[in-house]
């Protein structure tokens, strides 16, 4: 049973392992900084009108 217990814990941390590694990927890889946003409204930041 606590073998049992040890292989599903192991098995769950190598795929939240897994998904962690993904989600990295997604946010501070090389596709992350090729976004470039243009917002018109960001001329207008800091201004007091």
């Amino acid at each position: 049973m606590l073998r049992e217990q040890l292989g599903a814990q192991a098995e769950s941390i190598r795929q939240l392992t897994h998904q962690l590694d993904w989600f990295k990927k997604q946010l501070f890889g090389p596709k992350s900084e090729k976004q470039v946003y243009d917002l018109p409204e960001q001329d207008s930041l800091g201004r007091c009108d």
